[in-house]
């Protein structure tokens, strides 16, 4: 072995030995190891975003909520909007990087006369949010294969139990990949990312190719607004139509991930453990 590497074996080592100091300064005996990187996490955030998914799925709901201009600068305002709650967030859990992630930082930022009862609250609401998260992507995903079948098979008309066997299918095999190939979903991240990237350029060539119905002028791409079918109020119809680009917006589940990442913890706390 070269001294190079031995140097970075051991920098490493020193990282992780620091690392689990940091844990035990918070309270916590580091048990996992630390097998994620910077890019990992970036990969495994756009993974999550789906893009193409989540701006398809619910796109109605802008459509009739304003349309382009509810699209287009809808972005841009829950953009500039989140971006005080992802920084204060970054902040929180670059101080607390544990796996329990929010409900650790609600006890921990809590007065202590209420600490126990937030904690528990918030606990509960984010592993309600997962479940419920995951089984919606999941049925989504079923609805999809379905959806790709009847291409090559338009006859086909799946009936509602053939659409839960396909979702209960797609439900364990994701079960197994998480539980028992953890050390190959990095590359899955990765690969995921990458589909996803090809996707929204296939996306964009198609209709940009096919466009059977003739292309509007800039105008209307970048001001057009019409809440008419919305059967609400313009400004409430445009909040409305936020949906699919709030439906992007999920920082949580990329903060919680982020405690993976090898060298992690914040000057601060190490810190903590040279004091």
């Amino acid at each position: 072995m070269s001294a190079s590497a031995s140097e970075k074996g051991g920098s490493e080592s020193l990282t992780s030995d620091i690392d689990a100091q940091g844990l035990e300064k918070l309270g916590y005996k580091q048990e996992l190891s630390r097998s994620r990187g910077l890019f990992h996490i970036l990969f495994m955030t756009t993974a999550i975003l789906a893009v193409p998914y989540g701006l398809s799925a619910p796109i109605a709901t802008s459509l009739i909520g304003g349309g382009p201009a509810t699209i287009l600068w809808g972005w841009l305002l829950v953009s500039v909007l989140t971006q005080p709650i992802a920084l204060s967030l970054a902040e929180i859990c670059s101080v607390y990087p544990t796996s329990a992630g929010a409900y650790y930082w609600c006890y921990r930022l809590t007065p202590a006369r209420y600490r126990l009862v937030v904690s528990w609250i918030n606990g509960w609401l984010y592993a309600v949010g997962i479940w419920t998260i995951s089984l919606s992507v999941t049925f989504g995903t079923a609805q999809l294969v379905v959806a790709g079948v009847t291409i090559f098979h338009p006859n086909w008309v799946a009936t509602p139990w053939q659409t839960y066997l396909i979702f209960i299918a797609v439900t364990v095999f994701t079960s197994i990949v998480i539980l028992y190939l953890n050390k190959v979903l990095p590359t899955i991240d990765i690969l995921s990312a990458f589909w996803t990237l090809f996707g929204i350029i296939a996306i964009l060539i198609g209709f940009s190719v096919k466009a059977a119905s003739g292309r509007r002028s800039a105008s209307f791409a970048l001001g057009h607004f019409d809440a008419s079918s919305a059967g609400w109020t313009p400004g409430w119809a445009f909040f409305i139509g936020l949906l699919p680009v709030r439906f992007l917006v999920a920082m949580l589940v990329a903060l919680h991930s982020s405690t993976n990442v090898r060298r992690h913890l914040s000057l601060h706390t190490h810190m903590l453990v040279l004091e």
